[in-house]
């Protein structure tokens, strides 16, 4: 350990920077390989907290790596908006230093090395668990999503989530120096075993049908207005035509990315349902699936607080998946749950309005919330048409198939980040969700990267990014629940409660 000697000999901004390069790297686009690095990362970050004089130092001497970390893996938010891009990088790494903060106030210099993993662990874990849940949510940072291109090794977040897998890389790095010993060795492989014998037994379940579907990426840009074209007819247009040659009769759904039909939908007399989509859904005897701001209506003494309100009274606009089937009914509406803090929705709506002036309100607010685990049908089969950023969620996707869900969809607009890490980040994170709930995802994206990933976590096809294209392609059911799906993010308890019992048991010294 001659190295790590000479490491902490530097000054401690150098060590917190060291540490954010090496998370950077560790995380998609960078070759998958460079996954490990985040075990090296943490162990030094959990020297870098020890060896401060207080918790509030420990905080100061992490934050330059954590905004490193973020400004590096995420700085293509500012693509969407520079000021919300900016805001949500700064903020987020400040957020992330109060795990540690806590940590540092836990820990004392008598630990031994099980006890600081398992406190290492178990503060880290609840920050991710509760960074999941609130206003500011943010799980992209979430640690296993770094491993989210190998998933022949963690098979097993079909048991335990990705949380699962922060809490091996996190008593994994903090063990490194008990990596010599039976039980430090015993962390670090038994996962990776137990993964490779999942891959043989439980990664490719046997499916009980499929669904013949045409995933269209119409590549148009989204930094025109309309997308470039003159009328919302002409968007329309292009989009059914995109997909007409392809289909034969066979095809029983299509699937259209996030924003793909202009405009602001409405429940109006006389457009709703668009008998322009519901009358070409009805000749391609298919389901119609894609995304487009939806004008939601709420009963005055149900509506939700804050809701934007005219003379016909409260309404939201909704950030929305519209399913027009083949019979021509009105549609199947899905608005979008997991919400971007300050791109798409102002954090703490409800106390905001309090503060602010219903103008500003009006202007600021954002999409409004949907509150409902919506899914569609195609033939029977029940699968829900998560959003972009409803896709980095476990937990709301592992309710979708508790619900039912003979598969996934995802339907997003990567373009708005540009030709960078972003969207390639996006898509591997999809991986983990398919392990988790042993369900295919199939993705359309407006300029890629769509595709369809199987149960194992293996990508069975994939676009390229920034072209127009449109694939048919036969997603396979499947029925069953895993263990992650029936507890969900359970291993989070285990570890917070070891981690407690340890420090304030007498024996929290080993």
């Amino acid at each position: 350990m001659r190295w790590l000697t000479r490491f902490d000999a530097y000054p401690w901004w150098v060590r917190s920077c060291t540490v954010g390069a090496l998370l950077v790297t560790a995380f998609p686009p960078y070759p998958f390989l460079f996954a490990f690095l985040a075990f090296p990362a943490l162990f030094l970050l959990s020297r870098l907290v020890e060896q401060a004089a207080s918790p509030r130092q420990a905080m100061w001497h992490a934050y330059p790596g954590l905004l490193l970390w973020n400004l590096g893996t995420t700085y293509w938010l500012a693509f969407a908006t520079v000021g919300g891009g900016v805001a949500a990088v700064t903020a987020n790494a400040a957020v992330m230093t109060l795990p540690l903060g806590l940590y540092r106030y836990l820990r004392r210099p008598e630990h031994g090395p099980w006890t600081s993993a398992l406190l290492f662990a178990g503060t880290w874990l609840s920050y991710e668990w509760f960074h999941h849940r609130w206003d500011l949510a943010w799980p992209w940072l979430t640690l296993g999503n770094a491993f989210s291109n190998l998933t022949l090794l963690v098979q097993y977040a079909e048991w335990t989530g990705v949380l699962g897998i922060s809490a091996w890389v996190l008593m994994g790095a903090r063990l490194m120096p008990a990596a010599q010993t039976r039980w430090g060795q015993a962390l670090f492989y038994f996962p990776m075993i137990l993964s490779f014998l999942l891959w043989g037994v439980r990664s490719q379940p046997v499916a009980e049908g499929s669904v013949r579907a045409a995933v269209v990426q119409p590549n148009f840009d989204s930094y025109q207005p309309l997308s470039g074209f003159e009328t919302e007819s002409d968007a329309l247009e292009t989009l059914l035509a995109i997909a007409d040659p392809v289909m034969d009769g066979r095809v029983d759904l299509v699937l259209y990315p996030e924003n793909a039909f202009e405009g602001r939908l409405r429940a109006a007399a006389g457009a709703w349902p668009n008998p322009r989509i519901s009358a070409v859904a009805a000749r391609w005897e298919a389901l119609v699936v894609g995304g487009g701001s939806f004008v939601a209506r709420h009963d005055p003494e149900r509506a939700p607080f804050p809701a934007r309100t005219d003379a016909e009274g409260p309404y939201d606009i909704w950030n929305a998946a519209l399913g027009y089937d083949a019979e021509g009914g009105a549609p199947v509406v899905y608005g979008k749950r997991n919400l971007v803090p300050l791109v798409e929705r102002m954090p703490f709506a409800p106390v905001m309005a309090y503060l602010l002036p219903d103008e500003v309100m009006a202007a600021w607010m954002g999409f409004g919330i949907g509150t409902e685990a919506v899914q569609f049908d195609v033939d029977g089969t029940r699968f829900p048409a998560l959003i972009c950023y409803d896709s980095v969620f476990p937990d709301w996707v592992r309710r979708q198939t508790a619900d039912g869900a003979g598969f996934l969809s995802v339907i997003t607009n990567d373009g708005w980040w540009g030709d960078t890490p972003g969207h390639e980040q996006h898509f591997a994170f999809a991986r983990l969700r398919a392990i988790e709930n042993r369900r295919a995802v199939v993705r359309s994206a407006n300029n890629g990267i769509s595709g369809l990933i199987l149960p194992s976590g293996e990508v069975a096809w994939r676009t390229t990014y920034w072209t127009r294209d449109v694939r048919v392609t036969d997603i396979p059911i499947h029925a069953g629940t895993t263990l992650y799906v029936r507890f969900g993010d359970w291993i989070v308890w285990l570890v917070a409660a070891l981690a407690l019992w340890r420090r304030f048991s007498s024996g929290s010294t080993r």
